[in-house]
């Protein structure tokens, strides 16, 4: 497998993974106009997991360098390179790149009743910080987790 940073080439294949697990995102318009958008943005970068020349998963890290933190998020892996070691490796990747960004808190934001999500966050070292009620524009919970990475 092959990790690197988002080309426009990709769009199609992001917005089509994205839109498959869009049941745990925000309820965003997410096409291909948004995504290359955002990642124009000098703070938010898209890591691609490449297997085979298809795309396996994505994800997608926002930081604020000057104050140390981040967010993590999306993350997607296609159905069939799930359990894989897909979603660890761009985890890990994403979280490598912060490293280097002298970024030192890591959050995470899950919808309630994501227990896999959860899990998967938990055994990659994030801990559970919050229950945020109402926090998505649908009135939806989502409970944020995160690591604090030693620098």
């Amino acid at each position: 497998m092959k990790l690197r940073g988002y080309e426009t080439s990709d769009a199609k294949d992001v917005v089509r993974l994205h839109r498959k697990f869009n049941n745990w995102f925000e309820k965003l318009p997410v096409d291909e106009e948004f995504i290359n958008n955002a990642s124009l943005r000098p703070d938010f970068k898209i890591f691609i997991a490449e297997e085979k020349g298809k795309i396996a998963g994505f994800s997608g890290v926002l930081f604020q360098e000057h104050v140390g933190r981040a967010e993590l998020g999306p993350i997607c892996v296609n159905p069939i390179f799930q359990k894989k070691g897909v979603g660890s490796n761009l985890v890990e990747h994403a979280i490598k790149f912060l490293r280097e960004k002298n970024i030192h808190r890591i959050i995470v934001k899950v919808k309630g009743g994501n227990i896999g999500a959860c899990e998967f966050f938990k055994s990659r070292g994030f801990e559970m910080e919050a229950n945020l009620k109402k926090y998505t524009k649908a009135l939806e919970e989502v409970v944020q987790m995160v690591r604090i990475e030693d620098l």
